[in-house]
Protein backbone atom coordinates (compact mmCIF):
# COMPACT_ATOMS: atom_id res chain seq x y z
CA UNK A 1 0.00 0.00 0.00
CA UNK A 2 3.17 2.39 1.00
CA UNK A 3 4.46 1.91 -2.88
CA UNK A 4 0.95 2.08 -4.47
CA UNK A 5 0.89 6.05 -2.69
CA UNK A 6 4.07 6.82 -3.57
CA UNK A 7 4.11 5.83 -7.27
CA UNK A 8 1.04 7.67 -7.33
CA UNK A 9 2.89 11.04 -5.55
CA UNK A 10 5.36 10.87 -8.37
CA UNK A 11 2.44 10.37 -11.04
CA UNK A 12 1.39 13.44 -9.63
CA UNK A 13 4.65 14.91 -9.13
CA UNK A 14 6.17 14.51 -13.09
CA UNK A 15 2.48 15.33 -14.40
CA UNK A 16 3.08 18.73 -12.26
CA UNK A 17 6.48 19.63 -13.54
CA UNK A 18 5.97 19.63 -17.48
CA UNK A 19 4.13 22.72 -17.19
CA UNK A 20 6.96 23.84 -14.84
CA UNK A 21 9.72 22.77 -17.17
CA UNK A 22 7.43 24.80 -19.98
CA UNK A 23 7.83 28.17 -18.56
CA UNK A 24 11.38 27.93 -17.73
CA UNK A 25 12.26 26.75 -21.38
CA UNK A 26 10.34 29.58 -22.68
CA UNK A 27 12.26 32.07 -21.00
CA UNK A 28 15.55 30.73 -22.05
CA UNK A 29 14.18 30.94 -25.29
CA UNK A 30 13.41 34.16 -25.49
CA UNK A 31 15.70 36.68 -27.42
CA UNK A 32 16.52 40.20 -25.89
CA UNK A 33 13.62 41.91 -27.45
CA UNK A 34 11.02 39.39 -25.77
CA UNK A 35 12.33 38.97 -22.05
CA UNK A 36 12.35 42.56 -21.95
CA UNK A 37 9.12 42.90 -22.82
CA UNK A 38 8.14 39.84 -20.72
CA UNK A 39 9.31 41.54 -17.69
CA UNK A 40 8.06 45.10 -18.63
CA UNK A 41 4.61 43.00 -18.71
CA UNK A 42 5.50 40.91 -14.74
CA UNK A 43 5.71 44.11 -13.38
CA UNK A 44 2.70 45.98 -14.86
CA UNK A 45 0.68 42.46 -13.99
CA UNK A 46 2.06 41.61 -10.54
CA UNK A 47 1.82 44.29 -7.81
CA UNK A 48 4.14 41.95 -5.50
CA UNK A 49 6.77 42.84 -8.32
CA UNK A 50 8.65 45.94 -8.64
CA UNK A 51 12.11 47.78 -9.39
CA UNK A 52 14.60 47.41 -6.87
CA UNK A 53 15.45 51.02 -5.48
CA UNK A 54 18.98 50.49 -4.71
CA UNK A 55 21.12 50.09 -7.73
CA UNK A 56 23.43 46.53 -7.64
CA UNK A 57 24.78 45.09 -10.81
CA UNK A 58 22.02 42.26 -12.04
CA UNK A 59 23.14 38.64 -11.94
CA UNK A 60 23.69 38.92 -15.44
CA UNK A 61 26.37 41.33 -15.29
CA UNK A 62 27.65 39.45 -11.93
CA UNK A 63 28.51 36.73 -14.30
CA UNK A 64 30.08 38.56 -16.84
CA UNK A 65 33.96 38.88 -16.02
CA UNK A 66 35.99 35.67 -16.14
CA UNK A 67 38.38 36.80 -18.77
CA UNK A 68 40.18 33.04 -19.36
CA UNK A 69 38.49 31.42 -16.98
CA UNK A 70 36.52 29.57 -19.08
CA UNK A 71 37.11 26.22 -17.87
CA UNK A 72 35.48 26.76 -14.53
CA UNK A 73 32.03 24.58 -14.12
CA UNK A 74 29.20 26.52 -12.75
CA UNK A 75 26.84 24.20 -10.67
CA UNK A 76 24.02 23.15 -13.62
CA UNK A 77 20.43 23.44 -12.95
CA UNK A 78 18.74 20.83 -10.66
CA UNK A 79 15.54 19.83 -10.48
CA UNK A 80 14.43 22.66 -8.03
CA UNK A 81 15.38 24.92 -10.36
CA UNK A 82 12.03 23.62 -12.13
CA UNK A 83 9.91 26.75 -11.12
CA UNK A 84 7.08 28.32 -12.25
CA UNK A 85 6.95 32.04 -13.70
CA UNK A 86 4.86 34.72 -14.70
CA UNK A 87 2.37 33.52 -18.02
CA UNK A 88 4.40 35.13 -21.15
CA UNK A 89 1.36 35.49 -23.41
CA UNK A 90 1.39 38.57 -25.75
CA UNK A 91 -1.71 40.36 -26.40
CA UNK A 92 -1.30 39.47 -30.08
CA UNK A 93 -1.70 36.39 -30.89
CA UNK A 94 1.30 33.44 -31.51
CA UNK A 95 1.38 30.01 -32.52
CA UNK A 96 1.66 28.91 -29.04
CA UNK A 97 -0.74 31.03 -27.44
CA UNK A 98 -3.21 29.75 -30.36
CA UNK A 99 -2.29 26.12 -29.71
CA UNK A 100 -2.66 26.46 -26.10
CA UNK A 101 -6.44 27.70 -26.52
CA UNK A 102 -6.97 24.48 -28.14
CA UNK A 103 -4.91 22.82 -25.49
CA UNK A 104 -7.40 24.27 -22.55
CA UNK A 105 -10.64 22.88 -24.32
CA UNK A 106 -9.33 19.47 -25.03
CA UNK A 107 -10.87 16.75 -22.98
CA UNK A 108 -7.33 14.55 -22.84
CA UNK A 109 -6.34 13.32 -19.87
CA UNK A 110 -3.71 15.89 -17.19
CA UNK A 111 -0.99 13.68 -18.19
CA UNK A 112 -1.30 13.90 -22.30
CA UNK A 113 -1.98 17.72 -21.66
CA UNK A 114 0.94 18.32 -19.62
CA UNK A 115 3.27 16.64 -22.03
CA UNK A 116 1.31 18.47 -24.77
CA UNK A 117 2.00 21.95 -23.33
CA UNK A 118 5.63 20.51 -22.91
CA UNK A 119 5.58 20.09 -26.30
CA UNK A 120 5.08 23.40 -27.28
CA UNK A 121 8.52 24.72 -26.51
CA UNK A 122 9.78 21.99 -29.10
CA UNK A 123 7.57 23.54 -31.72
CA UNK A 124 9.86 26.03 -34.18
CA UNK A 125 8.33 29.01 -35.68
CA UNK A 126 7.52 26.98 -39.12
CA UNK A 127 5.11 25.32 -36.66
CA UNK A 128 7.51 21.85 -36.96
CA UNK A 129 8.44 19.79 -34.01
CA UNK A 130 11.75 18.07 -35.77
CA UNK A 131 13.26 16.14 -32.60
CA UNK A 132 12.28 12.44 -31.96
CA UNK A 133 9.70 11.13 -29.34
CA UNK A 134 12.44 8.86 -27.52
CA UNK A 135 15.10 12.36 -27.67
CA UNK A 136 12.70 14.20 -26.23
CA UNK A 137 11.17 11.66 -23.41
CA UNK A 138 15.03 11.39 -22.62
CA UNK A 139 15.63 15.26 -21.97
CA UNK A 140 12.17 15.09 -19.74
CA UNK A 141 13.63 11.92 -18.01
CA UNK A 142 16.76 13.57 -17.24
CA UNK A 143 14.96 16.76 -15.91
CA UNK A 144 12.64 15.25 -13.18
CA UNK A 145 14.06 12.19 -12.49
CA UNK A 146 11.21 10.22 -13.81
CA UNK A 147 10.19 7.73 -16.39
CA UNK A 148 8.97 8.66 -19.84
CA UNK A 149 7.81 6.74 -22.32
CA UNK A 150 8.19 7.39 -26.27
CA UNK A 151 4.18 6.16 -26.23
CA UNK A 152 3.22 9.03 -23.91
CA UNK A 153 5.02 11.42 -26.30
CA UNK A 154 3.89 9.99 -29.40
CA UNK A 155 0.01 10.18 -27.57
CA UNK A 156 0.83 13.91 -27.12
CA UNK A 157 2.60 14.96 -30.59
CA UNK A 158 -0.73 13.47 -32.06
CA UNK A 159 -3.06 15.81 -29.81
CA UNK A 160 -1.00 18.58 -31.24
CA UNK A 161 -1.21 17.62 -34.87
CA UNK A 162 -4.96 17.54 -34.28
CA UNK A 163 -4.94 21.15 -33.91
CA UNK A 164 -5.25 24.14 -35.90
CA UNK A 165 -3.55 25.23 -37.74
CA UNK A 166 -3.41 21.94 -39.81
CA UNK A 167 0.24 21.09 -40.27
CA UNK A 168 1.53 21.88 -36.88
CA UNK A 169 3.45 19.21 -34.96
CA UNK A 170 4.71 17.95 -38.10
CA UNK A 171 8.00 16.01 -38.00
CA UNK A 172 8.63 17.23 -41.43
CA UNK A 173 7.52 18.80 -44.59
CA UNK A 174 5.75 15.46 -45.76
CA UNK A 175 3.99 14.60 -42.93
CA UNK A 176 3.40 19.17 -42.73
CA UNK A 177 1.58 18.02 -46.07
CA UNK A 178 -0.08 14.78 -45.38
CA UNK A 179 -1.32 16.17 -42.05
CA UNK A 180 -3.18 19.06 -44.59
CA UNK A 181 -4.45 16.51 -47.02
CA UNK A 182 -5.81 14.06 -44.48
CA UNK A 183 -7.77 17.03 -42.93
CA UNK A 184 -9.61 17.75 -46.25
CA UNK A 185 -12.27 16.20 -48.24
CA UNK A 186 -11.26 12.59 -48.27
CA UNK A 187 -13.44 11.79 -51.04
CA UNK A 188 -12.32 14.41 -53.65
CA UNK A 189 -9.62 12.45 -56.78
CA UNK A 190 -7.18 15.12 -55.94
CA UNK A 191 -6.90 14.51 -52.78
CA UNK A 192 -6.53 10.70 -52.48
CA UNK A 193 -4.06 10.94 -55.43
CA UNK A 194 -1.73 13.79 -53.33
CA UNK A 195 -2.13 11.77 -50.59
CA UNK A 196 -0.90 8.67 -52.49
CA UNK A 197 1.85 10.49 -54.09
CA UNK A 198 3.41 11.87 -50.87
CA UNK A 199 2.76 8.77 -48.77
CA UNK A 200 4.40 5.90 -51.51
CA UNK A 201 6.50 8.54 -53.98
CA UNK A 202 7.54 11.08 -52.04
CA UNK A 203 11.07 11.09 -53.30
CA UNK A 204 9.85 11.29 -56.68
CA UNK A 205 7.70 13.98 -56.26
CA UNK A 206 10.23 15.82 -54.31
CA UNK A 207 12.82 15.68 -57.18
CA UNK A 208 10.38 16.66 -59.52
CA UNK A 209 11.14 13.61 -61.96
CA UNK A 210 7.69 13.71 -63.80
CA UNK A 211 7.76 11.28 -66.16
CA UNK A 212 9.45 8.47 -63.18
CA UNK A 213 6.37 9.61 -61.28
CA UNK A 214 3.70 9.05 -64.18
CA UNK A 215 4.88 5.68 -64.40
CA UNK A 216 5.11 4.61 -60.62
CA UNK A 217 2.27 6.23 -59.48
CA UNK A 218 0.27 5.12 -62.30
CA UNK A 219 -1.84 8.47 -62.79
CA UNK A 220 -2.32 10.16 -65.94
CA UNK A 221 -1.62 13.65 -66.73
CA UNK A 222 -4.48 15.28 -65.89
CA UNK A 223 -4.39 13.55 -62.12
CA UNK A 224 -0.78 14.29 -61.66
CA UNK A 225 -1.63 17.73 -62.45
CA UNK A 226 -4.57 18.49 -60.40
CA UNK A 227 -2.50 16.40 -57.71
CA UNK A 228 0.53 18.68 -57.85
CA UNK A 229 -1.54 21.97 -57.57
CA UNK A 230 -3.45 20.42 -54.63
CA UNK A 231 -0.17 19.50 -52.88
CA UNK A 232 1.53 23.02 -53.82
CA UNK A 233 -1.15 24.88 -52.53
CA UNK A 234 -0.91 23.85 -49.21
CA UNK A 235 1.21 25.46 -46.33
CA UNK A 236 4.57 24.10 -45.98
CA UNK A 237 5.07 26.54 -42.76
CA UNK A 238 1.96 26.25 -41.06
CA UNK A 239 3.65 28.26 -38.37
CA UNK A 240 4.67 31.35 -39.83
CA UNK A 241 1.27 32.66 -40.06
CA UNK A 242 1.47 34.07 -36.57
CA UNK A 243 2.84 37.15 -34.57
CA UNK A 244 6.58 36.27 -34.08
CA UNK A 245 7.29 33.39 -37.00
CA UNK A 246 10.44 32.22 -37.13
CA UNK A 247 12.88 33.79 -34.80
CA UNK A 248 16.07 33.37 -37.42
CA UNK A 249 13.92 34.22 -40.21
CA UNK A 250 12.43 37.69 -37.91
CA UNK A 251 16.41 38.50 -36.64
CA UNK A 252 17.53 38.66 -40.86
CA UNK A 253 16.55 41.88 -41.20
CA UNK A 254 16.72 43.52 -37.76
CA UNK A 255 19.30 41.80 -35.46
CA UNK A 256 19.38 42.74 -31.68
CA UNK A 257 22.14 40.93 -30.44
CA UNK A 258 21.61 38.73 -27.05
CA UNK A 259 25.90 39.27 -26.03
CA UNK A 260 28.44 41.36 -26.02
CA UNK A 261 32.08 40.03 -26.05
CA UNK A 262 34.59 42.70 -25.60
CA UNK A 263 38.50 41.78 -26.07
CA UNK A 264 41.37 43.74 -24.03
CA UNK A 265 44.71 44.91 -25.21
CA UNK A 266 45.73 41.61 -23.86
CA UNK A 267 43.55 39.24 -25.50
CA UNK A 268 41.72 38.59 -22.51
CA UNK A 269 37.57 37.92 -23.86
CA UNK A 270 34.60 39.30 -21.27
CA UNK A 271 31.08 38.57 -22.07
CA UNK A 272 27.88 39.73 -21.11
CA UNK A 273 24.31 40.16 -21.90
CA UNK A 274 23.01 43.08 -23.98
CA UNK A 275 19.25 42.77 -21.98
CA UNK A 276 18.20 46.20 -20.26
CA UNK A 277 17.18 44.54 -17.19
CA UNK A 278 16.39 46.07 -13.82
CA UNK A 279 17.06 43.90 -10.74
CA UNK A 280 13.62 43.46 -9.38
CA UNK A 281 12.42 43.31 -5.55
CA UNK A 282 9.34 41.80 -3.67
CA UNK A 283 7.55 45.04 -2.66
CA UNK A 284 7.64 45.08 1.40
CA UNK A 285 3.63 45.23 1.15
CA UNK A 286 3.40 41.02 -0.05
CA UNK A 287 5.94 40.06 2.94
CA UNK A 288 4.05 36.85 3.66
CA UNK A 289 5.68 36.48 6.62
CA UNK A 290 3.79 38.79 8.08
CA UNK A 291 0.69 38.70 6.44
CA UNK A 292 -1.52 35.77 5.80
CA UNK A 293 -3.13 36.26 2.92
CA UNK A 294 -3.99 33.77 -0.48
CA UNK A 295 -4.05 36.92 -2.21
CA UNK A 296 -0.47 38.05 -1.05
CA UNK A 297 0.68 34.81 -1.12
CA UNK A 298 -0.04 33.70 -4.69
CA UNK A 299 1.83 37.19 -5.66
CA UNK A 300 4.40 37.02 -3.57
CA UNK A 301 5.47 33.52 -4.55
CA UNK A 302 4.89 34.44 -8.33
CA UNK A 303 6.97 37.34 -7.76
CA UNK A 304 9.67 35.32 -6.29
CA UNK A 305 9.56 32.83 -9.17
CA UNK A 306 10.09 35.51 -11.33
CA UNK A 307 13.35 36.52 -9.79
CA UNK A 308 13.89 33.07 -9.63
CA UNK A 309 13.97 32.44 -13.26
CA UNK A 310 15.25 35.51 -14.92
CA UNK A 311 18.32 34.66 -12.20
CA UNK A 312 18.94 30.95 -13.80
CA UNK A 313 18.04 32.18 -17.34
CA UNK A 314 21.07 34.99 -17.27
CA UNK A 315 23.28 32.38 -15.53
CA UNK A 316 22.80 29.95 -17.66
CA UNK A 317 23.24 32.09 -20.86
CA UNK A 318 26.27 33.37 -19.62
CA UNK A 319 27.78 29.85 -18.66
CA UNK A 320 26.87 28.95 -22.87
CA UNK A 321 28.18 32.32 -24.19
CA UNK A 322 31.63 32.01 -22.49
CA UNK A 323 32.06 28.52 -23.57
CA UNK A 324 31.77 29.31 -26.57
CA UNK A 325 34.24 31.92 -26.67
CA UNK A 326 36.65 29.53 -24.83
CA UNK A 327 36.25 26.98 -27.61
CA UNK A 328 36.22 29.42 -30.57
CA UNK A 329 38.72 31.94 -29.14
CA UNK A 330 40.72 32.26 -31.98
CA UNK A 331 38.01 32.48 -33.93
CA UNK A 332 37.08 35.91 -32.01
CA UNK A 333 40.43 37.25 -32.23
CA UNK A 334 41.30 37.51 -35.76
CA UNK A 335 37.04 36.95 -36.87
CA UNK A 336 38.70 34.87 -39.74
CA UNK A 337 35.72 32.05 -40.52
CA UNK A 338 38.24 29.74 -41.15
CA UNK A 339 39.65 29.73 -37.90
CA UNK A 340 36.10 28.23 -36.77
CA UNK A 341 36.69 24.88 -35.08
CA UNK A 342 34.61 22.03 -35.14
CA UNK A 343 31.92 22.61 -32.10
CA UNK A 344 28.59 20.60 -31.10
CA UNK A 345 26.37 21.03 -28.37
CA UNK A 346 27.70 18.46 -26.44
CA UNK A 347 31.08 20.20 -26.05
CA UNK A 348 29.03 23.28 -24.46
CA UNK A 349 27.07 20.86 -22.19
CA UNK A 350 30.89 18.69 -21.11
CA UNK A 351 31.61 22.81 -20.42
CA UNK A 352 29.05 24.35 -18.25
CA UNK A 353 27.63 20.71 -17.14
CA UNK A 354 23.99 21.56 -18.58
CA UNK A 355 22.13 18.82 -20.30
CA UNK A 356 22.23 19.34 -24.29
CA UNK A 357 18.38 20.26 -24.28
CA UNK A 358 19.27 23.66 -22.12
CA UNK A 359 22.30 24.35 -24.48
CA UNK A 360 20.32 23.79 -27.54
CA UNK A 361 17.37 26.31 -26.12
CA UNK A 362 19.97 28.96 -24.91
CA UNK A 363 21.87 29.21 -28.33
CA UNK A 364 18.69 29.12 -30.60
CA UNK A 365 17.34 32.01 -32.24
CA UNK A 366 20.84 34.31 -30.15
CA UNK A 367 23.07 36.83 -31.43
CA UNK A 368 26.42 37.90 -30.05
CA UNK A 369 27.92 41.56 -30.79
CA UNK A 370 31.89 41.43 -31.15
CA UNK A 371 34.40 44.07 -32.08
CA UNK A 372 34.23 42.55 -35.57
CA UNK A 373 30.50 42.29 -36.32
CA UNK A 374 26.85 40.39 -34.96
CA UNK A 375 27.26 36.57 -35.84
CA UNK A 376 24.43 34.01 -35.01
CA UNK A 377 25.71 31.51 -32.38
CA UNK A 378 24.71 28.50 -34.77
CA UNK A 379 27.42 29.62 -36.99
CA UNK A 380 29.89 28.27 -34.34
CA UNK A 381 28.01 24.57 -34.26
CA UNK A 382 29.54 22.29 -37.02
CA UNK A 383 30.42 18.75 -37.07
CA UNK A 384 34.21 17.99 -37.38
CA UNK A 385 35.07 16.54 -40.95
CA UNK A 386 37.62 14.50 -41.82
CA UNK A 387 37.87 15.97 -45.64
CA UNK A 388 40.24 18.58 -44.26
CA UNK A 389 44.02 17.55 -44.82
CA UNK A 390 44.85 20.56 -42.71
CA UNK A 391 44.26 18.47 -39.61
CA UNK A 392 41.95 21.35 -38.08
CA UNK A 393 38.56 19.28 -39.59
CA UNK A 394 37.12 22.76 -39.85
CA UNK A 395 33.73 22.63 -41.77
CA UNK A 396 33.87 26.51 -42.37
CA UNK A 397 37.42 25.37 -44.23
CA UNK A 398 35.70 23.21 -46.59
CA UNK A 399 32.58 25.38 -46.71
CA UNK A 400 34.67 28.16 -47.87
CA UNK A 401 37.15 26.50 -50.66
CA UNK A 402 33.96 24.99 -52.08
CA UNK A 403 32.21 28.67 -52.37
CA UNK A 404 35.46 30.35 -53.87
CA UNK A 405 35.23 27.78 -56.51
CA UNK A 406 31.42 28.20 -57.51
CA UNK A 407 31.82 32.21 -57.18
CA UNK A 408 34.97 32.07 -59.73
CA UNK A 409 33.24 29.30 -62.28
CA UNK A 410 31.86 30.80 -65.72
CA UNK A 411 28.71 31.09 -65.18
CA UNK A 412 27.76 30.16 -68.69
CA UNK A 413 29.55 26.99 -67.99
CA UNK A 414 29.07 26.35 -63.87
CA UNK A 415 31.33 22.97 -63.01
CA UNK A 416 29.39 19.81 -61.89
CA UNK A 417 29.75 18.13 -58.76
CA UNK A 418 32.05 15.93 -60.52
CA UNK A 419 34.67 19.22 -61.47
CA UNK A 420 33.67 20.52 -57.74
CA UNK A 421 35.40 17.36 -56.06
CA UNK A 422 38.43 17.01 -58.12
CA UNK A 423 39.18 20.95 -57.66
CA UNK A 424 38.62 20.71 -53.89
CA UNK A 425 40.59 17.22 -53.66
CA UNK A 426 43.81 19.83 -55.38
CA UNK A 427 42.94 22.08 -52.61
CA UNK A 428 43.32 19.88 -50.01
CA UNK A 429 39.91 18.48 -49.26
CA UNK A 430 39.34 14.83 -49.99
CA UNK A 431 35.51 14.46 -50.15
CA UNK A 432 33.10 12.53 -52.18
CA UNK A 433 30.75 13.72 -55.01
CA UNK A 434 27.92 12.96 -52.96
CA UNK A 435 29.26 14.96 -50.36
CA UNK A 436 29.65 18.25 -52.19
CA UNK A 437 26.33 18.08 -53.38
CA UNK A 438 25.02 17.74 -49.79
CA UNK A 439 27.38 20.92 -48.52
CA UNK A 440 26.83 23.13 -51.93
CA UNK A 441 22.80 22.40 -51.78
CA UNK A 442 22.32 22.34 -48.01
CA UNK A 443 25.22 24.64 -46.22
CA UNK A 444 25.68 27.22 -49.21
CA UNK A 445 22.23 26.87 -50.59
CA UNK A 446 23.74 26.32 -53.90
CA UNK A 447 21.39 24.72 -56.72
CA UNK A 448 23.02 22.08 -59.19
CA UNK A 449 25.26 22.92 -62.43
CA UNK A 450 22.14 22.82 -65.06
CA UNK A 451 20.18 25.64 -63.02
CA UNK A 452 22.92 27.79 -62.32
CA UNK A 453 24.02 27.90 -65.49
CA UNK A 454 23.21 31.54 -67.51
CA UNK A 455 22.37 32.20 -71.19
Amino acid sequence: MERQTRNIQEQRMQQKLAPMQVQYVRMLEMTTPEIEDAVRRAIEDNPALEVADSVHESVENEQEHNHEDYTDKPTARNTDAWISAVATDSSEDTLTTHLEKQLSESDADDRTLALAEYLLGEIDGNGRISRSPKDIADDIAFNTGGEISTEEIADALNLIKSLDPPGVGAADLRECLLIQLRSRNLEDQANKDAISLLENHYDLYSRRRLDMLRSASGLDTGRLRNADELIRSLNPKPGAQFAGGDRMERASSVVVPDFNLDIDDNGNITVSLTSDIPELSIAESFNIRTKNDDFIRHHHDEASNTIKLLQMRGRTLIRTMKAIAYLQRDFFLSEEKEKIHPMVLRDIAQITGDDLSVISRATAGKYVNTPGGVYPLKMFFSERTQADNSGSGSLHRVLSALKAIIDSEDPQHPYPDETLRQMMKEKGFDLARRTIAKYREEKLGVPVARLRRQV
